[in-house]
């Protein structure tokens, strides 16, 4: 279908069609207008044919990575594909309603298989595409009538679609059958599998075992014969998840396949949002995050998975305060040394603290924006010094390191400079050190103010898939350092087990 040689006039037009980001908006409403040139460019651009059919789905900006996932779609070299995107990311209409719909009308594919997680799923799914095809008028125009005068309304049809050029497409749900499947003289040469995994069963290590046996020894075979490709869309479900797993498999497994992994957080390691045209600023990210949680917004938008039983402090057992207390008892900064300014080196951070005792129960007040840079050796001693003066208004400060390796050194060289340091000890275990001053957290010995260490509760809330922790660190630091030299007697924690 379509494939006539190109009229002249055209031949311009459908060269530009390679980089369709280089086209004005003037020039790519020209080439929806026509429908002649509508339908050849949108035969060879993918992109087009979204923009031209099917641009009532995308009423918001574009994001680069929208653009890279349309080039790998429309790269049919890609045979194994796995995308890993955040939650309403568009990879879903983007690969299992407009891709599809573009295969089906171009005979790009001929038999498709449509996999979701359950029936009723597949069903809409099937329900949604030929609604698509059967309603929308630009398609209704340049195809005339898309579905199959041979398809009547049956139950089989509900998970099904014939279309009126021979192309099939049909849903199925996970761990159905898929070999031996054939549509006329066509097996399977394009199978889409979208959110395959459900939230509550995919913590089951059998669950996952059977979804990744059921994708090589099941649905990869029943393609390869072909060089068909496999399409796989997902979320971030559990750490051991088919995601996950695939994007481990950065080598060929037993039977040759690799996959092209790709994975789309909302924001990435560098604090960047990676759709602006969505979430324009950070309120409009934390009012996201406000309405669906901390864990979801881990899991399901930034592609972090902590387990809900292994989250050691929770959002709501983080305390605040308003102001800070008129009875001072000690003023201290607990201090995490990296002696280096290489960018992968960790981060020197100083969490500054005020001890007191309220109604007669011990409060550490951690100070807002503590420090957190690559400092080399002098430029820490001389931030120490920096915020030592900072913190005379409050008091005579004390710094908390902790005595190990090079951080001996580092201590002697700030007592030279006349710093008041207090060498402590702690476990060396991260984890331990954050259960051992948890309690004091939960029950709002330590309070933190409303705005001013934002980074540090995050290290705190998502410790183990967080970049970074070396803020956390500090405020060990802070806490042991205070309870070890008597700034305050806090309450004795006793843990049954």
């Amino acid at each position: 279908m379509y494939n006539q040689p190109l009229p002249t006039a055209l031949q311009e037009i459908t060269q530009q069609i390679d980089d369709i980001a280089a086209l004005t908006p003037e020039q790519l409403a020209n080439l929806i207008d026509d429908p002649e040139i509508r339908v050849i460019a949108s035969e060879s651009s993918f992109a087009v044919f979204m923009a031209a059919y099917l641009s009532h789905y995308w009423n918001l900006p574009a994001a680069d990575f929208h653009t890279e996932l349309i080039a790998l779609l429309e790269d049919w070299k890609q045979e194994l594909l796995a995308i890993t995107g955040f939650r309403g990311s568009g990879k879903s209409s983007i690969v299992a309603l407009a891709f599809v719909m573009w295969c089906a009308l171009f005979e790009k594919a001929h038999f498709i298989i449509l996999v979701n997680e359950t029936d009723e799923v597949g069903k809409l799914s099937i329900a949604n595409i030929r609604e698509e095809l059967q309603s929308n008028p630009l398609i209704e125009h340049d195809f005339g009538t898309v579905i199959s005068s041979e398809q009547v309304s049956t139950k089989f049809s509900e998970t099904n679609v014939l279309l009126a050029n021979g192309v099939r497409i049909m849903a199925r749900s996970r761990g159905q059958k898929i070999r031996g499947l054939r549509h006329r003289q066509y097996r399977p040469d394009l199978v889409i599998i979208d959110d395959c995994e459900e939230i509550d069963k995919v913590q089951s290590k059998i669950y996952r075992d059977k979804t990744e046996r059921w994708i090589r020894g099941v649905v990869i075979p029943a393609i390869e014969e072909l060089k068909a490709r496999l399409i796989i869309i997902g979320n971030e479900l559990h750490r051991d998840a088919l995601m996950a797993r695939l994007r481990k498999k950065d080598k060929p497994d037993a039977m040759g396949h690799i996959f092209t992994n790709r994975s789309y957080p909302l924001v990435d390691d560098k604090g960047q949002c990676n759709w602006v045209g969505k979430y324009p600023d950070k309120a409009a990210l934390d009012r996201q995050l406000a309405k669906v949680g901390r864990l979801i917004w881990l899991r399901e938008y930034l592609l972090k998975v902590i387990p809900e039983d292994e989250q050691i402090v929770k959002d709501h057992e983080i305390h605040r305060y308003t102001e800070l207390p008129n009875y001072i008892t000690v003023v201290a900064s607990g201090v995490d040394l990296a002696i280096s300014q290489k960018q992968t080196a960790d981060y020197t951070t100083m969490v500054a603290g005020l001890g007191s005792v309220i109604e007669g129960k011990p409060k550490i007040y951690v100070l807002p924006k503590p420090i957190n840079a690559r400092l080399g050796f002098a430029q820490t001693i001389s931030t120490m010094k920096a915020q030592q003066d900072a913190l005379r208004a409050y008091g005579m400060a004390m710094f908390y390191v902790e005595a190990q390796s090079y951080q001996k050194a580092a201590i002697e060289v700030g007592e030279m400079h006349m710093l008041p340091i207090t060498p402590i000890t702690s476990v060396a275990d991260k984890r331990a050190k954050l259960m051992a001053i948890a309690p004091f957290i939960q029950n709002g010995t330590v309070l933190f103010p409303e705005a001013g260490c934002e980074e540090l509760v995050d290290q705190i809330l998502e410790f183990g898939v967080a970049e970074h922790d070396d803020l956390l660190d500090g405020l060990v630091n802070l806490i042991y350092g205070i309870l070890q030299n008597g700034g305050v007697q806090l309450p004795e924690v006793v843990i049954l087990g």
